[in-house]
């Protein structure tokens, strides 16, 4: 049999009714967890690596070889093989291999990584401190109830179907040629698209909670235990925090335990002896492997989509060089800001000004780069497959009646 029509993507894929297509990507997901939390007094570390092998080779073709009619949802499940892979892969095998502990994780313990991106979970603390013993742990007071969350969910609904409306008058031509031709209206479109990015993934947060707290808290919940998916990354002040901290933090306890931790404890070995300078190396290489990861993620998510010669005469590798600029400027972004903090008086550093420049800083390096994040998505058509549309068609009726502002819209208008 030949097998390169696996290696070649895009249209010859299978497609795939929507339910029976998330059974196909569910179900070697839940057999790997199956086996990953099952104690090693009834399965051992060897007999899980045999058992798992045909599921983790398995998992990644699932996305090359299967879709169905919704493009966001191919995307979704291409990110969610890629991360299966990748975790269980980690608690399988990196983890025995490199660093000789059992292939196991606790039910609860993956409970926690599951929800981790959304709720706080309190652990006993280590010490005393003004509201606790060390060993105790933080109570908090449910404050909510589910419906509160639904205004939140849509709110985020009506950002993604009125700017929605906006970016799908845009073809993929249409995106290169305002790239090329019109700085102005591509840098709304680079707002619009990070607005829209937040609110999309704020409502799939946001539908999380809202099964979480109906399922396991009985419809109540403390506000200050969840926060959003994403924060506002628009209004980072510095890089470091748009990726750490304001960005999505979907997929944070996945890259965490690989490669984050896998590549700093094998560098740490390799390295010997623990120092201040050590670890700081270790844990900028560590940061370095995560913008890998990431950046292998988007190009497996292009090149599964796309047709081969397509993805490989304009697409190849677009992804990694965003992601490897992005890991420079952080590492510049911390090397130069240390220096400056230091030359620099506390009175400017911590002034209105400063955090205004910060903020240019981040919004023009953003900027810069968008292009090279963008155009793969538009050839793939995404801005076609919004889910959230109800009050499009009445937007662009709107529009199309107005002649004075179509020149802000593209050629599909």
């Amino acid at each position: 049999m030949d097998y390169q029509h696996l290696f070649e993507g895009g249209s010859w894929r299978t497609v795939l009714p929507i339910p029976i297509h998330l059974l196909l990507f569910a179900t070697p997901a839940v057999i790997l967890g199956h086996i990953a939390t099952t104690p090693t007094s009834t399965l051992s570390t060897q007999t899980k690596q045999i058992l798992s092998f045909p599921f983790l080779i398995g998992v990644i073709p699932l996305s090359m070889a299967f879709m169905c009619d919704q493009k966001i949802l191919d995307i979704l499940t291409s990110l969610f093989t890629y991360n299966v892979f990748i975790r269980f892969l980690e608690i399988i095998w990196l983890g025995p291999v490199l660093q000789g502990r059992e292939a196991y994780i606790s039910s609860r313990d993956f409970h926690i990584e599951l929800w981790s991106c959304l709720r706080t979970f309190p652990k006993p603390a280590k010490e005393d401190t003004k509201t606790l013993k060390k060993g105790e742990t933080k109570t908090y007071a449910k404050d909510r109830k589910f419906y509160h969350i639904i205004p939140l969910w849509f709110a985020n609904y009506l950002i993604c179907d009125v700017l929605g409306a906006w970016f799908v008058t845009f073809s993929a031509h249409d995106a290169k040629r305002v790239y090329e031709e019109n700085t102005p209206l591509f840098f709304f479109i680079f707002a619009g698209v990070v607005v829209v990015m937040t609110s999309a993934f704020n409502i799939l947060g946001y539908t999380l909670q809202l099964f979480y707290v109906l399922y396991y808290e009985g419809g109540s919940y403390s506000s200050e235990q969840w926060r959003e998916l994403m924060e506002n990354p628009i209004i980072s002040t510095s890089i470091t925090s748009l990726w750490a901290e304001r960005w999505h933090r979907l997929l944070r306890s996945t890259w965490l335990a690989f490669p984050y931790r896998t590549t700093r404890n094998v560098l740490q070995k390799a390295l010997g002896k623990p120092t201040k300078k050590t670890a700081a190396i270790c844990s900028a290489v560590a940061s370095f492997a995560v913008f890998i990861v990431s950046a292998t993620m988007h190009e497996f998510f292009l090149y599964s989509n796309l047709d081969w010669p397509i993805y490989r005469e304009f697409y190849m590798g677009g992804q990694m060089c965003y992601f490897l600029v992005q890991a420079a400027l952080v590492a510049f972004e911390k090397v130069v800001g240390t220096s400056l903090r230091r030359r620099l008086p506390k009175s400017f550093t911590e002034s209105l000004f400063a955090l205004f420049l910060q903020w240019l800083w981040v919004v023009v390096c953003a900027f810069w780069l968008f292009h090279m994040f963008l155009l793969g998505y538009t050839t793939l058509g995404v801005q076609f497959n919004n889910p959230f549309h109800f009050f499009q068609p009445y937007i662009l009726e709107y529009v199309r009646k107005t002649p004075a502002i179509h020149p802000f819209f593209g050629s599909l208008l």
